[in-house]
């Protein structure tokens, strides 16, 4: 599909874009961070296209703040792949978006960030 970019933040690494069609299936959107120890799930595509759409689960450990940026930290699984996949609550709302996992050897740590949708948001602009 041919997209758009309506809004964009370069230093949250974050965008939106505007497609000419219609996708099956969406997320609500979740603007609040979830609480410590809530349930939350990533959807993605870790290291390969024939994984797409893999869902994990895992819980929000942190808030944290990085170079004036606030994260959400979890243990959810993700690896190179899952970035800019969505973070959803267990009520099915997009609260984050993938961006990083601590990685030692190559090999994944269960530290995992994500861009706040609410964050996202702010940045680019858009109120909601």
């Amino acid at each position: 599909l041919v997209g758009k970019v309506i809004a964009a933040n370069s230093g949250r690494d974050v965008a939106i874009v505007k497609i000419d069609g219609s996708l099956p299936k969406f997320f609500k959107i979740g603007k609040d961070i979830p609480p410590v120890g809530a349930e939350v799930f990533a959807v993605g595509t870790p290291r390969a296209e024939k994984f797409q759409s893999t869902l994990s689960r895992g819980i929000v450990s942190s808030v944290r703040e990085e170079q004036n940026k606030i994260l959400i930290q979890s243990d959810v699984n993700v690896l190179p792949g899952n970035s800019g996949g969505p973070l959803v609550d267990k009520n099915g709302a997009a609260v984050g978006i993938t961006v990083s996992g601590l990685m030692i050897n190559n090999a994944p740590q269960g530290i995992n960030f994500f861009i706040p949708i609410g964050d996202a948001l702010k940045s680019m602009g858009v109120v909601m």
